[in-house]
C-alpha cells in the first residue's frame, strides 16, 4: 500500500508564489530549511536573466530589434519618473 501525502489547502499567500519557488522573508511562516526558498537578490537576478533571455530570443527570431527594446526602455523610464513626480 502507498502512502499518500495529506494535500494542504491553498492559502492567499500560494497565489502569488512562483511553484518553483518563494522568497525568503522574516514572517514567522517562512520555513528556514525549505530547500526551495531564494534571497531578494537571487530573486532580482533570476527575473533580470529571464527578462534578458526573453529580449535575446525575441531578437534573434527577429520579432524586435536592440533599437526597439532601447526605445521602449526609455519610454517605459520616462513614464516612470513623471508618475514619481505625481
Amino acid at each position: 500500500m502507498l502512502f499518500r501525502k495529506k494535500k494542504r489547502e491553498i492559502t492567499d499567500s500560494d497565489k502569488y508564489r512562483s511553484p518553483a519557488t518563494s522568497l525568503r522573508s522574516d514572517r514567522q511562516d517562512a520555513c528556514p530549511t525549505d530547500k526551495r526558498s531564494i534571497t531578494l537578490e537571487q530573486g532580482i537576478m533570476a527575473n533580470a536573466l529571464t527578462i534578458q533571455a526573453i529580449i535575446r530570443t525575441l531578437i534573434k527570431k527577429g520579432v524586435l530589434t536592440q533599437e526597439e527594446v532601447l526605445e521602449e526602455i526609455k519610454k517605459i523610464g520616462e513614464e516612470t519618473k513623471r508618475q514619481q513626480k505625481t
